[in-house]
C-alpha cells in the first residue's frame, strides 16, 4: 500500500510538472486538463499539499482563459486546502491568484484586501515584490496615480529586475496618465522588446494593447495607430487562442475601444460586449461577497462587548482585549515595534506579542488582522 501511495505521489508530481510545461508553452487548455488529473491523483492518496498547489494552478490558468467565476472558486478552494495543512506558500499564491482575478474584473477593493492577506502569508521577496506591483496595477486602474508612484517607488532596483516586463508596463501606464507621452512610448518599446526576447505571445499581445492605450491618451490620438496596435495584439493572442487578459486590461480605459469602434475596428463591438459581461460578473461577485461579509460590532459604552454576526465573542484574556482595542484605534496600521512598546514595554522579545496576535486572529474573521509590509498590523 505504501509503495502504491509513493507511485501515486510521483505521478502527481510529474503531472504537475507537465502542467507547468504546457503553461510555459502557453497551451492553457492542455495545462488545465493535466492539472485536473494531478488534482485527482493527489486527492486519491490524500496529498493535501500537492492538491492545494495544482488547484491554485488551475485557478491561474482559468484566469488567463477569462473563466473568472470558476477561477474564483478554484482559488478559494486552494486557499482552504493550504490553510488546513498550514501550507503558507500556497496560501500566499492562491490569494495572489484571487487578487489577480478581482483586479481583472474591476473589483479593486477586493483585490487590494486579498493582496494584503497574501502579503501576510508570503515569506519570499519575489512574491512580496509581485504583490507590490499587483497593487500598483490596481492603483493605475483606479487612476490613483500618486498612490501608484509612491508604491512603485518603494520597490528597489534590485527587486525590479525580478519582474522587468511588469515594471515596464506600469511605468508606461503611469507616464501615460501623467501625459508624459514620450516617456510612456519609451517604456512601451522596452516592454515589447522584453516580451519578444522571451517569445511569450501573451506578453507581446499585452505590450501591443499598452501601445494602443498610450496612443489613445495623446491629445490628438491616431485612430489608425490604435487599430494597428490592437490588430497586432489580437494576432499574437490568436496563436495561443487567448483574448480575455487583453479585454480585461482595457476595462478601466474605455476610450481605447471607443476610438477603435469609431475607426471601424471589426472586433470593437465584441470586445465591448465582453467587457460588459466582465463588469456584470464583477458586480455579481461583489454582491455575493457583501452578503457573506461578517459583521463585527463593538460596544464601548457601559459593559464593553465584541459581537460577531450577532453573537458575543468571549475574550477571556485581558491582553488580547487590549490588543483588539489598540488596533481598533489605529486603523491606519501600527508597526510591530510600536505595538510591542505600547503593550509589552518590558518584553525582551516579540514572542508575547506574536502569541497574543495569534489568539486574537483565532477569535476574529479570516483576514481581520493583516500584517502589511511598510504598515505593520492593521
Amino acid at each position: 500500500f505504501s509503495e502504491q501511495i509513493q507511485r501515486y505521489s510521483i505521478r502527481a508530481a510529474l503531472l504537475s510538472f507537465l502542467g507547468l510545461v504546457f503553461e510555459r508553452m502557453e497551451d492553457l487548455a492542455q495545462a488545465y486538463s493535466v492539472y485536473e488529473e494531478a488534482e485527482r491523483v493527489s486527492a486519491e492518496v490524500g496529498d493535501v499539499h500537492s492538491c492545494a498547489m495544482v488547484v491554485n494552478n488551475q485557478a491561474s490558468v482559468l484566469q488567463q482563459m477569462g473563466r473568472y467565476d470558476v477561477a474564483v472558486l478554484k482559488a478559494k478552494k486552494a486557499y482552504e486546502l493550504s490553510t488546513s495543512v498550514e501550507y503558507r506558500y500556497v496560501s500566499a499564491l492562491s490569494l495572489i491568484t484571487l487578487g489577480d482575478v478581482y483586479s481583472d474584473i474591476g473589483n479593486y477593493s477586493q483585490a487590494l484586501d486579498v493582496y494584503s492577506q497574501a502579503d501576510y502569508f508570503s515569506r519570499t521577496s519575489i512574491w512580496k515584490v509581485y504583490i507590490c506591483l499587483a497593487k500598483v496595477k490596481v492603483y493605475i486602474r483606479q487612476k490613483l496615480v500618486d498612490a501608484a508612484i509612491s508604491l512603485l517607488g518603494s520597490v528597489s532596483e534590485e527587486h525590479r529586475i525580478l519582474f522587468p516586463f511588469d515594471v515596464a508596463l506600469v511605468e508606461s501606464q503611469i507616464a501615460s496618465l501623467n501625459d508624459e507621452i514620450e516617456r510612456a512610448d519609451m517604456f512601451v518599446a522596452h516592454a515589447l522588446d522584453l516580451a519578444k526576447e522571451t517569445n511569450e505571445r501573451l506578453a507581446i499581445a499585452r505590450a501591443y494593447v499598452l501601445k494602443a492605450q498610450v496612443e489613445a491618451s495623446r491629445q490628438k490620438p491616431s485612430g489608425a495607430a490604435i487599430v494597428d496596435a490592437l490588430n497586432n495584439a489580437v494576432n499574437e493572442a490568436a496563436k495561443i487562442n487567448v483574448e480575455a487578459p487583453l479585454i480585461a486590461a482595457l476595462l478601466p480605459f474605455p476610450s481605447v475601444i471607443q476610438s477603435a469602434l469609431y475607426h471601424g475596428w471589426p472586433k470593437a463591438a465584441n470586445w465591448s460586449e465582453a467587457q460588459r459581461a466582465v463588469r456584470m460578473l464583477g458586480r455579481k461577485l461583489e454582491a455575493v461577497q457583501e452578503r457573506c461579509r461578517p459583521v463585527l460590532e463593538v460596544r464601548t459604552l457601559g459593559q464593553d462587548a465584541i459581537i460577531l454576526d450577532g453573537e458575543a465573542i468571549a475574550v477571556t484574556w485581558g491582553r488580547v482585549r487590549e490588543l483588539f482595542y489598540y488596533l481598533l484605534t489605529h486603523p491606519q496600521g501600527v508597526s510591530s515595534e510600536v505595538l510591542c512598546d505600547a503593550l509589552w514595554p518590558n518584553a525582551q522579545d516579540r514572542n508575547s506579542m506574536k502569541v497574543t496576535v495569534s489568539k486574537l486572529r483565532a477569535l476574529l474573521p479570516e483576514g481581520a488582522i493583516v500584517l502589511q509590509s511598510g504598515k505593520g498590523y492593521t
